[in-house]
């Protein structure tokens, strides 16, 4: 089993350039989503149900320069004595010198089936939300709130991390398929096959809440870690009223907010009104 440590549990500082609040943004017909509000359930995803096809998906590229016959092997016997720590030198050099003549790094179908085998290992091992620092995001409201008729849960950062002992990520957005290095550890692959996404998302400035070996399980939230909740611009008023009901009863420190169409501009405005 890989370990993973996305983020050092002992390093208080490590939240210094997450945002304090992060939101969640939910359909509220879909009653998993309604279980966030009102049960304070987190569900932990596969990267599998999100829908940027390249979500798990980048494929392995290593840099041409490192892949020297020299690197490989001292790739090879590196992982070698990690995995055979008693086996004696002259075996684990014979070893590597067998796999290095296989050419495997320089083969195109080796890498594309350790490629799947490596996505799928991702996939049924780490739980993820996804997060973002605005309410305010118009297209997060039309992709994921149902058309704005849906809402957007805030989460204290620091109550969010004490509560699921997740690591923060923030995406990294670029035009080109990140390359892995060749003594890259594992962690550090791993991130970059799962963070990093095309500029055509840029706009979404998301950050990942990871969790290794959780995935398609929920953690029960306590309820001081939710900090805010705002309500879309096409939700019906009924079901805004029923939200700050709930609050008031169960979650009294946290705010409600409504979104608002502006009358002079494209734009939506945010409105406290609880």
């Amino acid at each position: 089993m890989t370990t993973y440590t996305f983020v050092n549990l002992k390093d208080k500082n490590f939240l210094f350039d997450v945002p304090d609040i992060l939101y969640k943004f939910r359909d509220w017909d879909n009653p998993n989503s309604r279980k966030l509000l009102f049960e304070n359930e987190l569900y932990f995803s596969s990267y599998r149900k999100f829908n940027d096809p390249f979500d798990g998906g980048i494929p392995f590229q290593y840099d041409p320069q490192e892949l020297t016959e020299a690197n490989i092997f001292l790739k090879y016997l590196t992982s070698a004595k990690q995995m055979h720590p008693d086996l004696p030198d002259t075996e684990i050099h014979n070893m590597c010198y067998e796999q290095q003549q296989q050419g495997n790094y320089r083969n195109d179908k080796f890498q594309e089936e350790f490629q799947l085998r490596t996505s799928d290992q991702l996939a049924r091992e780490i739980g993820i939300v996804c997060l973002c620092k605005s309410p305010e995001k118009f297209l997060l409201w039309s992709y994921y709130a149902q058309s704005h008729k849906g809402f957007a849960i805030g989460f204290h950062k620091k109550e969010l991390y004490l509560n699921t002992e997740a690591g923060f990520q923030h995406m990294q957005y670029q035009d080109n398929l990140p390359m892995l290095g060749l003594f890259e550890d594992h962690t550090s692959a791993f991130t970059k096959l799962i963070c990093t996404k095309s500029n055509i998302w840029k706009h979404e400035d998301e950050y990942r809440l990871i969790k290794a070996h959780f995935v398609n399980k929920t953690i029960s939230l306590r309820p001081k870690t939710i900090a805010d909740i705002t309500c879309g611009c096409n939700m019906p008023h009924n079901t805004k009223l029923q939200i700050v009901e709930h609050v008031k009863k169960n979650v009294s420190h946290a705010t409600v907010h409504e979104m608002i169409m502006s009358k002079t501009k494209f734009e939506l405005i945010r409105q406290r009104i609880f």
